[in-house]
């Protein structure tokens, strides 16, 4: 894993709702995901929101782990936006700096 860092997180109560938090590093910085759960403070279901909290924690624990996760662009995703901008209009554009070669 990333920098031998491990996935770990809590259930918090905003606004009468458990909301699961996940902390990851990402390049030694760490990162925090907030995530509602949908489950209602007064409907005395925590047990099922902390499913939901460890249910997250594996699912970015498994993306984590797999080759090509955990770059720049999952901190930043203005960089994977403007990747993907460049990656598009590559195909529409004229390469203007070729290599001619001189007779």
């Amino acid at each position: 894993m990333n920098s031998g860092k491990e996935v770990s997180g809590c259930l918090i109560e905003r606004a009468g709702r458990y909301y699961a938090v996940v902390y990851y590093y990402v390049e030694d910085q760490r990162v925090t995901e907030t995530k509602s759960t949908g489950i209602a403070v007064n409907e005395h279901k925590k047990r099922e929101a902390e499913r939901i909290k460890n249910q997250l924690i594996a699912e970015k624990r498994a993306a984590l782990e797999q080759p090509g996760q955990g770059k720049a662009a999952e901190l930043h995703p203005v960089a994977s936006c403007l990747e993907r901008w460049v990656d598009y209009k590559s195909k529409y554009i004229e390469n203007t700096t070729t290599l001619q070669l001189l007779d």
